[in-house]
């Protein structure tokens, strides 16, 4: 966890405390109380275990507030919860429990669902299998160097050969050449290239004015959603073109471009949709 970047969403912690005894607070059966109650129990922990305290450092360095063990259990974990389970003898009591621990997995899995769905990085059996040999083979090499989600994620999925598609790959390609410090110079200089290519595809599809021809005039209005009159550059850019290039922006400062906050201690290495886990370098 420590030596991972951008990866799509933290895991979550469900607790199944197993043989309460029933004479607790009848709040410990729900589990939200259950779940505070623990946490103040155990919130000075990372102050009594040498171990906690200096995983509690690790995160401190690093920007991140811990002062109690939740905070610390929080860098791990998307949420924690926790669920008791009676003890033998009570069936109604246990089988309560059990469809609330159900309930409990179903909801967090349908969270951690969503959030790598957002991401673009939700995984069938097959891919998280790549994912898995690719980490084994990068820590295998190296210890130090921190395994990098993203790396992985766009040699299985390509980035689409539309026109959003192309000008993201020419926005990445110049970024890697190191000579650019902003997404804005980025755009800015590739718009020039951009503007040929939107010119030159108007003079190959024949955009100009109105059409005349009524078949013409038809692909037209469904191209454009029933606005069809493609005289004014505005509106054909507008109508036809304008999507794709914020679609390639937004991409690319989504999953492209680093996080830029910064502190003492470093700067932040994950880019936007990875940025559950806030490494440093």
């Amino acid at each position: 966890m420590e030596k991972s970047l951008n990866q799509p969403t933290l895991p979550h912690a469900v607790i199944a405390l197993n043989a309460t005894e029933m004479g607790v607070d009848e709040g410990e059966w729900d589990p939200n109380h259950a779940t505070a109650s623990l946490m103040s129990t155990i919130a000075d922990a990372i102050r009594r275990d040498p171990t906690y305290e200096d995983k509690a450092e690790f995160w401190r360095e690093r920007g991140r507030k811990i002062k109690t063990t939740q905070d610390l259990l929080e860098c791990y974990y998307s949420s924690i919860t926790v669920v008791r389970i009676p003890v033998k003898g009570r069936y109604m009591k246990i089988d309560e429990q059990i469809l609330k621990l159900h309930e409990e997995l179903h909801k967090k899995c349908s969270e951690s669902y969503r959030a790598k769905r957002r991401s673009r990085m939700l995984s069938n059996a097959e891919e998280l299998n790549v994912y898995l040999q690719c980490a084994f083979d990068h820590f295998a090499h190296d210890l130090e160097t921190p395994f990098n989600f993203m790396d992985v994620g766009f040699k299985m999925s390509t980035i689409p050969l539309d026109l959003g598609g192309n000008i993201l790959k020419l926005a990445v390609k110049m970024k890697e050449s190191g000579r650019f410090y902003a997404p804005k110079t980025i755009f800015s200089d590739l718009s020039f290239m951009v503007a040929s290519c939107i010119s030159l595809d108007i003079v190959r599809q024949g955009l100009k004015g109105k059409f005349s021809n009524p078949l013409m005039k038809a692909a037209a209005r469904n191209r454009a959603n029933d606005n069809y009159y493609l005289g004014p550059p505005e509106q054909i850019l507008r109508n036809f073109y304008l999507d794709s290039c914020d679609h390639a922006l937004d991409d690319f400062c989504a999953l492209f471009w680093p996080c830029t906050f910064s502190n003492k201690k470093g700067i932040c290495v994950n880019v936007a949709e990875r940025h559950t886990v806030g490494l440093m370098r």
